[in-house]
């Protein structure tokens, strides 16, 4: 299964496109008003942070590993694989749920006579269709669709300037109500994206260069928090305040505005690209997350057959999660990132990093003894 490949190139514009995924269409931050801004980047320094201090000391400590099945070496069978199991319920589960985002802005937005399932539904097979292929196929997208996101995103970002319809004053005041608003808007943004770092432990066994990681980790994630960051400023600028906050895709009443000459306008298609690019890498990163967990949870050699079956159950989970979209983005907020998020991305793998030093603390202290008994 790791002898396919991923070079730091690659793994960056994967990374990318994973972390903007559905987080370009969301008002993140929207606790903190006009410094929402600040906010994203505020929790993108926690997201390096986690990333720095307890994802890559774990792949230092088990490089030839994934994240499920070093957890059963820590941990031992009888804990570690039903945490194994957890963790690939949890990759399934964020796949539907960023599914149905997908489904239903596309729905929204272009195919409102289109019922949600299919256009799930055809993007699930595209994206089987493309993990049969193996991990090093599917990354070799990444680098093309990434420069194609960033000549559409600078398109569009030329063209809300040149429309003239961004006003600094919507930005003003900056801390018109304290601090306090940023720091509630913090933990929400440090869940979503930057703490699903955690799907990218079950790769990183996969990279040529496995020296890079940090390095190439931590500009990927400095580089999409500053992203999101232009575009919460972007969205603010245009809209003013009030309209960010009751927009439910405070991005695509963005470009909306664009308006030049009365020529060129009505560019929520832009957004839609940018979406279907993004979501492809962000839904199928948790997805291939999922496969590989079930892969080696259950023995299977060829993890590309269980690519249809686990497929299946994420088209399936994305209807069936929630009645309404209203309902879908409360449950995320409210349940989901205080009781699911965090535990399952920062909680329990810092708990493992501190049983696995403990482990090799003990295993070299008993190994000095055997060697001076010797």
């Amino acid at each position: 299964m790791l002898k396919e490949r991923i070079n730091n190139g690659q793994l960056f514009a994967w990374i990318m496109l994973f972390e903007l995924g559905n987080a370009i269409i969301m008002n993140l931050g929207e606790e903190a008003k006009q410094t929402a801004w600040l906010a994203i980047l505020i929790a993108m320094i926690a997201g390096v942070g986690t990333f720095a201090l307890i994802y890559f000391p774990l792949f230092r400590l088990y490089p030839n590993h994934t994240f499920t099945k070093y957890t059963q070496i820590i941990l031992g069978k009888y804990i570690g694989w039903p945490l194994g199991l957890f963790y690939l319920i949890y990759f399934t589960y964020i796949s539907g749920r960023d599914l149905l985002d997908f489904g239903t802005l596309t729905s929204t937005i272009s195919f409102d006579q289109t019922p949600v399932f299919m256009i799930n539904g055809i993007m699930i097979i595209a994206l089987v269709y493309g993990l049969r292929k193996g991990v090093e196929v599917y990354v070799r997208a990444a680098e093309i669709f990434f420069g194609l996101f960033m000549f559409v995103f600078i398109l569009g970002f030329l063209l809300l300037i040149v429309s003239g319809q961004m006003d600094r004053d919507n930005l003003r005041p900056v801390f018109d109500d304290g601090i306090q608003p940023i720091i509630q808007a913090v933990p929400f943004v440090y869940t979503f994206p930057f703490a699903e770092m955690i799907a990218f432990t079950m790769f990183l066994p996969f990279l040529q260069n496995a020296k890079a990681v940090v390095k190439v980790g931590l500009v990927s994630i400095l580089c999409s928090g500053i992203l999101l960051s232009i575009i919460a400023l972007l969205n603010v600028a245009t809209l003013g305040v009030f309209q960010t906050q009751t927009a439910v895709f405070p991005l695509i009443e963005t470009i909306g505005e664009i308006n030049i000459g009365e020529f060129m306008q009505r560019l929520d298609s832009l957004v839609v690209l940018l979406l279907v690019v993004t979501s492809f890498f962000k839904i199928g990163t948790f997805f291939l997350a999922a496969i590989l967990a079930a892969s080696e949870l259950f023995h299977v050699k060829n993890y590309g057959k269980l690519a249809l079956p686990i497929g299946i159950i994420i088209l399936l989970s994305s209807v069936m999660m929630a009645t309404n979209y209203i309902e879908h983005i409360e449950e995320g907020m409210q349940v989901v990132t205080k009781y699911f998020q965090f535990p399952m991305q920062t909680g329990i793998p810092f708990l493992i990093l501190c049983i696995a030093i403990i482990r090799k603390h003990f295993d070299r202290n008993a190994k000095q003894e055997q060697e001076q008994n010797d």
